[in-house]
């Protein structure tokens, strides 16, 4: 099966609307409440001015100009509007976006959502690709370019794409471009007989890829190998990075039976093809370049959640403490955030690393993020997804309050049985001297839903003034106990 020709398959698949002007977008990186939006976007199209803003329904925004944003499912010679976001902690307007210039947007917060960039709260903030927004407790958006419409692909037909942020066929999960660009070239060459040669970036996928074209054939590590090769059907000869320059007999040896094989011969090559001599190069008919994970870093959400879900499927004791009722595994959106922010020099295995770093040093039921060498940071947990702004109704039960003190008042005590399961976690709370905004940020509901137990407990205990409350609730933290786990 000679090859007189190497086609480099990346540059015939690159953007062929790489001339037409991107837009601006946040992807959805994480949503507590309906993590199936993650890898939707809200799009500013390129040269629109205007000021969008983003909330629940789709109400007609209150100021005349203002367009309401939608999310989009963004796919290949489509944009597919998604159902609105209905989460009641989300504001009918909660954010404004306008494009501030070439590379980045202007975001205001205008809704009752603390709004954080870069990991500090602020009412407005300049965006631009790469970064990371986080409305607090609801979602995490990462700033992307994208054209107004993913070009169509030719080879891979409709009918085999995944449903929206799953898996393909092949085991490959992705919905940026690059991701739909590499689906189209892997669709063309197995259509093609010819020799291919893939490279890329450590942890990019290339094992992936190379199975998705050749199918289930054996792989064969050419590290030690001497003199000429035979294969009696199609392989996958992996380690070729790994052979010192590949010059010398090796060379010549591997470029002949490649040359010569009558059989297929996928070969993979960690990195570059600089170390490839031309004559082992041109045995193959084709090249092809995986993307890495800082072409695709909007792909990263996606890959999170999946790459926890096998993880803890590998685990049934993990999966016990951190999936949910509906089988969904319990993120925290700083483990997202971090990991979208951390250098990824290894690809997929740093994505791997931190991830079972997480699982292993994560207290709670909520997989956080854990610096490397580092323990890991004191943060509250988001509350398992629950109706808007309630108290989980799966938080256990608070225990019974036994030997009151003497001091207190004949309200308290008169009071203190008619607290709902609610009211007494949020007194659990005030016992450990935490302001509305910190039990807020634990049991992930807005301040104000805090502020009206607060109220509603002073009502039934008949104290006035929130001073007064602290001070009962301090008298009360033996008794009380720990608040339970979020």
């Amino acid at each position: 099966m000679s090859n007189a020709v190497t086609e480099e398959v990346t540059d015939t698949f690159a953007a062929r609307g790489a001339r037409v002007q991107v837009g601006l977008g946040l992807v959805v990186a994480w949503c507590r409440d309906e993590p199936g939006r993650v890898g939707e976007i809200l799009y500013v199209p390129p040269g629109d001015e205007r000021v969008w803003v983003f909330g629940r329904s789709r109400s007609t925004p209150s100021r005349p100009g203002w367009v309401r944003a939608d999310l989009f499912r963004q796919r290949p010679g489509a944009l597919q509007t998604a159902a609105p976001l209905e989460m009641g902690r989300l504001s009918r307007e909660q954010l404004t976006i306008q494009r501030m210039d070439e590379r980045g947007l202007l975001v205001e917060n205008v809704g009752k959502r603390p709004l954080f960039a870069r990991g500090v709260e602020t009412q407005q903030a300049v965006v631009r690709p790469g970064e990371v927004l986080a409305l607090e407790g609801i979602c995490v958006f990462l700033c992307v370019e994208r054209p107004p419409l993913m070009t169509p692909l030719v080879h891979a037909a409709a009918a085999s794409w995944p449903a929206f942020g799953e898996a393909d066929r092949d085991g490959w999960i992705g919905e940026s471009e690059a991701s739909w660009r590499l689906r189209d070239a892997i669709a063309f060459l197995r259509k093609d007989s010819g020799h291919v040669l893939i490279h890329g970036a450590i942890g990019s996928g290339k094992g992936l890829v190379a199975k998705a074209i050749a199918g289930e054939v054996p792989v064969v590590d050419v590290e030690g190998i001497e003199g000429p090769l035979r294969w009696n059907g199609p392989v996958i000869l992996d380690g070729l990075d790994a052979l010192d320059g590949l010059d010398g007999l090796t060379g010549r040896a591997l470029a002949k039976a490649v040359a010569q094989s009558k059989h297929r011969v996928i070969a993979v090559v960690e990195g570059g093809l600089e170390a490839i001599p031309l004559e082992l190069r041109s045995a193959f008919r084709h090249t092809l370049e995986v993307p890495d994970l800082d072409q695709r870093r909007d792909d990263l959400p996606l890959l999170i959640g999946a790459r926890v879900a096998l993880a803890l499927a590998e685990e049934p004791s993990l999966a016990a403490r951190f999936v949910d009722d509906e089988g969904v595994p319990r993120i925290a959106p700083d483990f997202v955030e971090e990991v979208m922010r951390a250098p990824l020099d290894a690809g997929m295995h740093s994505v791997d690393a931190a991830i079972w770093r997480a699982l292993a040093e994560t207290g709670g039921a909520w997989i956080k993020w854990v610096k490397a060498g580092a323990p890991a940071p004191a943060r509250a947990e988001p509350a398992p997804r629950a109706p808007p702004e309630a108290i989980p109704a799966s938080t256990p039960e608070v225990p019974e309050l036994v030997e009151l003190p003497p001091q207190l008042e004949p309200s308290v005590v008169a009071g203190l049985p008619t607290l709902t399961r609610a009211e007494r976690i949020v007194l659990q709370h005030l016992a450990l001297n935490q302001t509305s905004r910190e039990i807020a940020k634990t049991l992930f509901v807005s301040v104000r839903t805090v502020q009206n137990h607060r109220a509603r407990i002073c009502d039934k205990l008949g104290l006035r003034g929130n001073n007064r409350l602290l001070a009962v609730a301090l008298q009360l933290k033996r008794y009380l106990g720990p608040p339970p786990p979020s």
